[in-house]
């Protein structure tokens, strides 16, 4: 290699069809030499923005932030001044492909199973409790009058529904525990907790204390009423966590639950069946999920149609 000159290898065989060969960068002091790099950097930059714009998922969403902090380093390393500068990702450390891997499995695991097991929870809910679904149903039909498009602003203003999904995820927390890592030394109801101890939070059990949930085993979604949870501390009910390690994809999870099961109830009455488990027995590995299979049918709505209030209404 020349002297005062300076290379970058860059791995980016994933995303070119042909090899990526190393990057030799002029360490001038030139200002037009600067601005030439920018301008092939960002040129280089677009060109792979312009290879995966076909390819869709968290993969390669994840292969272009490796490539922007590639671009970050080489412009903290010339000193360019604020205004040139266009990138904006910091990092300790490139991601790997087993990085990469890793984090898109776990993005699949935390954002879809546990939405989908919670999904099957309240249609469980609503098909053992059809009054509680007929009133649901009601607030989506005066909402959504003869089937209307679905809105944003629309579905997230049904408090009912709200206060449907927010029930189920008391009685069917996901995550059935928590953990967080004491950073400082503390005294926690008498106990002394040393910095660096690790303090678990049994959420399936906080969330069935009858002291908070009176008949904790009932399905009662007036217990998020407005009023109800302004009377009850904030901690008793931590489905999604809490504080700055909380869920960060709690928002995305409850409007996709929300917009699921409007469109659904539009469309379908849930039912119960003689193969359907009651009371639901849970299982006793991973994420909270039924022991067995939840066996439930769905009956096209009639228009004009009635529900039944009866709990444990079964329909031929």
């Amino acid at each position: 290699m020349n002297k005062g000159r300076w290379v970058i290898q860059a791995s980016m065989k994933h995303v070119h069809p042909a090899p990526f060969s190393s990057i030799a960068i002029p360490a001038s002091e030139d200002p037009r030499m600067r601005t030439g790099l920018m301008d092939c950097t960002t040129f280089e930059h677009s060109c792979t923005r312009t290879r995966l714009r076909h390819r869709s998922g968290i993969v390669p969403l994840l292969l272009r932030l490796e490539w922007a902090f590639l671009l970050d380093h080489v412009a903290s390393r010339l000193s360019f001044p604020p205004s040139m500068s266009n990138f904006s990702l910091k990092s300790e450390g490139r991601l790997t492909d087993n990085e990469i891997q890793a984090q898109a499995i776990i993005f699949i695991i935390a954002g879809t199973e546990t939405t989908a097991n919670t999904l099957s929870y309240v249609a469980y809910n609503l098909a053992v409790h059809p009054d509680i679904q007929s009133k649901l149903q009601e607030e989506i039909d005066e909402a959504f009058p003869n089937k209307s498009e679905l809105t944003y602003e629309g579905v997230m203003q049904l408090p009912y529904l709200d206060m449907v999904i927010s029930e189920t995820l008391r009685k069917f927390p996901i995550a059935i525990r928590l953990e967080r890592v004491c950073k400082d030394s503390t005294e926690l109801g008498g106990l002394h907790v040393p910095r660096g101890m690790v303090i678990g939070v049994p959420l399936f059990a906080l969330h069935r204390d009858p002291s908070i949930w009176p008949e904790p085993e009932e399905f009662r979604p007036e217990r998020f009423t407005k009023e109800a949870k302004e009377g009850r501390n904030p901690y008793a009910y931590l489905p999604f966590g809490a504080g700055p390690r909380n869920c960060i994809g709690m928002r995305f999870a409850l409007v996709h639950m929300k917009m699921g099961f409007v469109a659904l109830l539009q469309e379908f009455n849930i039912r119960t069946t003689p193969e359907t488990e009651i009371p639901l027995e849970i299982g006793k590995v991973g994420l909270l999920s039924p022991k067995n299979p939840i066996k439930l049918k769905f009956e096209r709505r009639q228009r004009h149609e009635e529900v039944t209030p009866h709990e444990g209404e079964e329909s031929e």
